[in-house]
């Protein structure tokens, strides 16, 4: 019997551009990162990243919904991308 452990790596998880919007989440660095409020979801997997938006970001957002969402995604987006950008420049 061998007593291997899974490596989350080679299970080829990928993400998917659908979670963008339904989840306020982009792929930074090979994982998943909310733009709301920064933190790293480690583990490419729908499940981790809906309840991590179902649990922390679902009632500010559920009013939102087709064009006025994706306008709220890219604005965060853009704010989270743009911070990035600066505070390397300053570092």
């Amino acid at each position: 019997m061998s007593n291997k452990k899974r490596k989350i790596d080679s299970e080829c998880r990928v993400f998917k551009n659908q979670w963008e919007d339904d989840y306020f989440c982009i792929e930074w660095q090979n994982k998943g990162m909310c733009i709301i409020c920064k933190e790293t979801i480690a583990v490419l997997k729908e499940y981790n990243i809906k309840r991590h938006y179902e649990t922390k970001h679902k009632d500010k957002f559920k009013n939102l919904e087709g064009k006025e969402r994706v306008e709220k995604f890219n604005f965060l987006k853009k704010n989270f991308i743009f911070n990035k950008i600066y505070l390397r420049k300053n570092v």
